[in-house]
């Protein structure tokens, strides 16, 4: 039988096999771990243990390798609990129909949180279809205001304890701060750089900050810490 639990401590994914399950079946399930993820915790010759961000991206693969083999899987309350939040959180997204408000309401409740910065029709536009869902993206050339409407969505969806992480060339830091400064003054002394390698990212996340900005080559080597600091309750 394969055993999957969850670390709250570590937030990780725990995964074991008791003696029924053949070295074979089981080397094939840490290649399967190994092949999609660096992130291995620990490991030994019977359990590995690995982010449970990185389990959810290879769960399928997981599923595969045990129905193929006919091996039976224990999940513990918590690891359950949170595979079926996961599901919910797809099937939400997927199942979206919140209707999108108007360009008003839109304004209105950016001027009511001290977003001082006035949309112009196409960010509104975009803006209200971001809105309808819990995840999104938005895409277009350089100067068109996607800077403004990342920090307008932020706000607009943004709760007691929600985090913006921004990841981004070094080069583009200062025109986050910028912009952040002219949209929402009051925030602008919470947006925090993560740099310094893992030592420094470290130490600022202990911080908890509101809002961070890293590189893409700095968070590549310091995903753990990044990870457990903004995975609950963030916007990137």
């Amino acid at each position: 039988m394969i055993s999957i639990d969850y670390d709250k401590d570590t937030q990780a994914a725990v995964i074991a096999a008791d003696n029924n399950v053949s070295d074979t079946t089981w080397a094939e399930i840490r290649r399967v771990c190994e092949e999609q993820t660096l992130q291995i915790m620990r490991q030994s010759a019977r359990y590995i243990t690995l982010p449970w961000w990185n389990f959810l991206t290879l769960r399928a693969n997981l599923r595969y390798v045990i129905t193929k083999h006919a091996i039976s899987t224990e999940f513990s309350q918590k690891a359950r609990y949170l595979l079926l939040q996961t599901e919910e959180r797809r099937s939400a997204y997927y199942s979206s129909t919140t209707s999108v408000v108007n360009a008003y309401e839109i304004q209105q409740h950016l001027n009511a949180l001290g977003f001082k910065r006035l949309l112009t029709p196409e960010q509104v536009r975009n803006v209200a279809r971001l809105l309808r869902f819990p995840a999104a993206a938005t895409f277009s050339v350089p100067g068109a205001g996607k800077t403004t409407e990342a920090l307008a969505y932020f706000f607009l969806r943004r709760e007691p304890d929600t985090r913006l992480l921004i990841v981004a060339p070094k080069n583009a830091f200062a025109a986050w701060e910028e912009q952040l400064e002219e949209c929402i003054p009051t925030f602008s002394q919470s947006i925090l750089r993560l740099q310094g390698g893992e030592a420094g990212v470290a130490s600022t996340l202990a911080k908890k900050p509101i809002m961070a900005l890293i590189t893409y080559q700095q968070l590549c080597n310091t995903i753990p810490s990044v990870a457990s600091c903004f995975s609950m309750r963030a916007i990137v």
